[in-house]
């Protein structure tokens, strides 16, 4: 998808997301929390990185990563990619704006641009995970045109 694309900075990390009665700050502070709790199996320690209200998306990233290596274990990458597509369809079902935001990048392939060859680069776990979700929103039966073609 092209870098100027109108729909890109709806999918930005910006959402209020709710689980099990908690409120996060964004899609990175839940995936960050559930990640700690993967290692840990402690919801104090997990609490005490996912909801510090203070830190933005990075820091929390930055904590995690604390937990990570203080506790001398890694979590997995089919472990990453499970929590992550749960965490990003909550992401856009919690959120209308952002799912429409998905929605109407059909059906171009998303790549995501980030440093990290895991979610981005040639793996592209991230954009994999964007396109599985937007596809979700799609019943079987129903036509998948573009807006374009639909007028």
């Amino acid at each position: 998808m092209e870098k100027n694309h109108p729909h890109l900075r709806v999918l930005k990390n910006q959402s209020i997301i709710f689980e099990s009665g908690r409120v996060f700050r964004s899609s990175e502070h839940l995936y960050q929390w559930r990640v700690v709790i993967s290692l840990t199996n402690n919801e104090g320690i997990a609490n005490h990185y996912g909801n510090i209200r203070d830190l933005d998306a990075l820091q929390a990233r930055k904590y995690s990563h604390t937990a990570q290596e203080s506790s001398g274990e890694t979590v997995d990458s089919n472990t990453k990619l499970e929590i992550m597509l749960d965490v990003a369809l909550q992401k856009f079902t919690q959120n209308s704006p952002l799912r429409e935001g998905l929605i109407a990048t059909f059906p171009a392939t998303l790549v995501e641009n980030t440093e990290s060859d895991f979610w981005g680069g040639e793996n592209n776990h991230m954009g994999k995970t964007l396109v599985a979700i937007r596809s979700s929103f799609f019943t079987p039966q129903e036509d998948r045109k573009t807006s374009s073609e639909k007028e």
